[in-house]
C-alpha cells in the first residue's frame, strides 16, 4: 500500500468508526489482526497486516475465524472494551496512528496508542502508552544490534522512523520539477541504466514505485511537460481529500484466473495500452482494497500450498518408485528359484563323484535338452551333500518370498498410480479448498499406511455439490470426478451397474460416469464422444491433440480391496479416440 492509498483509507476509516468500540481482536496468523468494532449501531472488522509479502489496512464486513495468539492476547488483555477515538497519518508518511482510550476499574481513563508502520518487511504494530510513549509490546521486536537509532520492544520509548532527506513533492513547482528532469539526464550519463521512476523515489518524499512508474510513463506521452501534468495530478490527490478514484487493476493469466497487479487511490494511465489488463473501480478505497488482497492473498495461499504439495507429492513418488526397484530386483532373484533347485538335484545325482574341498563341480544338465557340461560354484568349507542343501534352501526361500514380493510390488506400482494422479489434481486443482482436500487426501493415504489409530484425521468441509456436472446433446447426465477422493466417491457409491464408466487410456484423470438410470441399451454415439471428451480433457493428456478413453458399464469396474482412493480394475472396456474438451455446453443443474 503506498501513501496515496493508506490517505485515503484512513480518511474513510477515521469518518466511518471514530469514535467505536472494541469488541473483540482475532490474530488469524502471527503477522496480521482483525479488530471487530462497534460504532453507532454497526459492527465493523478492521483488518490489518505486517506480513512482509503483503501489509494493509482496510474495513471489511467478513468475519474472521475466531483465532489469537501471543499478541492478539496481549491487546485484548489492554484495550478490548476500549474506544478508538481518532485515526492520524502525515500525509507522506506510511505510519498510522489509532488514539484509543479505555476505562480503568476506578473509572479512570487508560490512554493508548496503536502505531501501524507500513515499511515492507520492516512493517510493523505496536501498542504503547500515549503519555509516557513506552512501548508495551509490538508484533516485532527490533533490538539495538539490530538498529542503533530505535529500540523496539517492551519498556523502551517509541521513536518514529528516521526521517528521510527528500524533497517534499506537495511543495513541487513546475520550474523545480523541470529542474529534477534535468538532473535525472545528468545522472543517467553517469548510469546509463538509470530508469527515471528509481531517480524520482530518491528524489521526493511518500513516491512509491506505482506512481513513479505512472510519472515516467514508459507506454505515454514521456515529454516534460506530459510528465509534469501526471506528477501534479498525484500531488492534488496527495492534498486534497475529494479526489480518490479507488481503482484495482487485474491482468488475465493464461490460466484463465485473473491476478491483481495494482491498488491505486486515483486512475493510472500506464496500463492503458496493455490489453491483458483492465481496471475495476469501487465506491471505497476499502472495497477496492480487500478486492485486491483477498484475491492476492489468496493465490498467493493457494500457490504456496500447491508448492508444498508439489514437493510432498514429488517425494512420495521418488521413494515409491526407489521402492519398485528394489522390490523388481528381488522378482529378478526369486526368479532364478528354479535355477537354485536344478543345481542342487543336479549336485545330489553327481554326488558319487564329488567331495569336500572342490570350489566347482563339472556335471552334465540332465534337465538342458542339449545336456551341456556346466560347472556349479561349490563351498570349499562343506561336504558335497551340504552345497546341495544349500542351494535347496536358497530355493525354498525365494519360493517363500516370492508371493510377499510379488504383493509388495503390486501395492507400491497401485501408490505410484495414485500419488500420479493426485499429482495430476494438484496441478488443476483451482480454489485452496481442492488444495486442502488433496492435502487431506495425502495424511489419510499416509495415516492408512503407517496404521496408526490414535491419530486423528482433521475434516474438511464437503463441498456443496460434488463432481462436475454437464448435460449431454441427448439429455443424459455426465458427472466428473474432481479428486482421487470423488473419483472413489463417483465410482464407489454413486454409479448403478448399467451406467456407463470412462477415464482416459493409461494417463491420470479423472473418473467420468454417464448416468443411464433409465438402463437404456445403448448410450447415444454423440453422448458417447461428449463424455470421453470431458474425460480426455480432465486429464494429464489434457494438451494433446488426441486421446484414447476407455468405456464400460460400472458393472465390470471394481476395486481392488485395500487399494488407494480412486485405484480400480476392469474386467473388460472399449476405447474411443477423441479430442479433449473442456466443456459440452454449460454445466447441468441436474440433481
Amino acid at each position: 500500500m503506498d501513501t496515496l492509498t493508506l490517505n485515503a483509507i484512513s480518511q474513510e476509516i477515521q469518518q466511518q468508526i471514530c469514535p467505536s468500540r472494541i469488541n473483540h481482536i482475532v490474530q488469524p496468523d502471527e503477522y496480521s489482526l482483525v479488530f471487530s468494532l462497534w460504532n453507532r449501531r454497526t459492527e465493523y472488522h478492521l483488518a490489518i497486516s505486517v506480513d512482509a509479502r503483503f501489509q494493509y489496512l482496510f474495513l471489511t464486513t467478513n468475519k474472521p475465524a475466531n483465532q489469537i495468539q501471543t499478541f492478539g492476547k496481549f491487546l485484548q488483555h489492554h484495550i478490548k472494551g476500549g474506544e478508538i477515538r481518532a485515526i492520524s497519518k502525515p500525509p507522506l508518511e506510511r505510519i498510522i496512528t489509532f488514539d484509543i482510550v479505555k476505562k480503568d476499574l476506578d473509572g479512570s481513563e487508560l490512554r493508548y496508542q496503536i502505531i501501524l508502520e507500513i515499511m515492507g518487511r520492516h512493517s510493523n504494530l505496536i501498542l504503547l502508552h500515549q503519555h509516557s510513549q513506552k512501548i508495551l509490546e509490538s508484533i516485532r521486536h527490533v533490538t539495538a544490534a539490530q538498529s542503533s537509532y530505535r529500540r523496539i520492544a517492551p519498556g523502551a520509548v517509541y521513536v518514529s522512523p528516521p526521517a528521510q532527506e527528500k524533497i517534499d513533492p506537495t511543495l513541487m513547482t513546475q520550474e523545480q520539477f523541470q529542474h529534477i528532469l534535468v538532473r535525472y539526464g545528468t545522472a543517467v550519463e553517469q548510469t546509463p541504466n538509470l530508469k527515471l521512476w528509481k531517480f524520482l523515489i530518491q528524489q521526493f518524499q511518500g513516491l512509491s514505485p506505482l506512481l513513479a512508474k505512472e510519472i515516467e510513463g514508459k507506454d505515454l506521452d514521456q515529454s516534460d511537460e506530459a510528465r509534469w501534468k501526471r506528477f501534479s495530478n498525484i500531488i492534488k490527490t496527495v492534498s486534497t481529500t475529494s479526489c480518490y478514484q479507488p481503482t484495482v487493476f487485474m491482468e488475465q493469466q493464461a490460466e484463465g484466473w485473473e491476478k491483481p497487479v495494482a491498488l491505486a487511490a486515483l486512475h493510472l494511465q500506464q496500463f492503458a495500452h496493455n490489453p491483458m489488463i483492465h481496471h475495476v473501480t469501487f465506491p471505497s478505497m476499502s472495497e477496492a482494497a480487500v478486492h485486491y488482497y483477498h484475491t492476492l492473498v489468496g493465490h498467493q495461499t493457494r500457490e504456496t500450498l500447491r508448492t508444498s504439495l508439489r514437493s510432498s507429492i514429488g517425494s512420495r513418488l521418488s521413494k515409491l518408485k526407489k521402492k519398485q526397484g528394489h522390490l523388481a530386483a528381488q522378482m529378478e532373484q526369486i526368479e532364478q528359484a528354479e535355477d537354485y533347485k536344478r543345481k542342487g538335484e543336479l549336485l545330489t545325482a553327481n554326488m558319487y563323484q564329488l567331495h569336500k574341498g572342490m570350489n566347482t563341480a563339472s556335471v552334465v544338465d540332465y534337465y538342458h535338452e542339449d545336456q551341456p557340461q556346466i560347472d556349479i560354484v561349490l563351498d570349499p568349507r562343506f561336504t558335497p551333500s551340504q552345497n546341495a542343501q544349500r542351494y535347496f534352501k536358497r530355493y525354498n526361500k525365494l519360493k517363500q518370498g516370492k508371493q510377499v514380493t510379488e504383493r509388495r510390488l503390486l501395492e507400491t506400482e497401485r501408490n505410484i498410480a495414485y500419488f500420479e494422479e493426485l499429482k495430476f489434481f494438484l496441478e488443476t486443482a483451482e480454489t485452496v479448498e481442492e488444495l486442502e482436500r488433496l492435502q487431506e487426501d495425502m495424511l489419510g493415504t499416509h495415516n492408512a499406511a503407517s496404521a496408526n489409530p490414535r491419530r486423528k484425521k482433521r475434516k474438511l468441509a464437503e463441498p456443496a455439490q460434488p463432481f462436475l456436472r454437464f448435460l449431454s446433446s441427448d439429455g443424459f447426465p455426465i458427472y466428473v470426478g474432481r479428486s482421487s477422493r470423488e473419483n472413489d466417491v463417483l465410482t464407489q457409491r454413486t454409479a448403478q451397474p448399467e451406467d456407463i464408466w470412462l477415464h482416459v487410456h493409461q494417463a491420470p484423470g479423472s473418473h467420468v460416469l454417464i448416468l443411464n438410470r433409465e438402463r437404456k441399451h445403448a448410450i447415444p454415439e454423440r453422448t458417447l464422444h461428449e463424455a470421453a471428451a470431458l474425460a480426455a480433457y480432465h486429464s494429464k493428456l489434457r494438451k494433446s491433440g488426441h486421446a484414447d478413453v476407455m468405456y464400460t458399464p460400472k458393472k465390470y469396474v471394481k476395486k481392488p480391496k485395500g487399494s488407494p482412493p480412486g485405484l480400480v480394475i476392469l474386467s473388460q472396456f472399449q476405447t474411443i479416440r477423441v479430442t479433449p474438451k473442456a466443456a459440452i455446453t454449460t454445466p447441468a443443474t441436474h440433481k
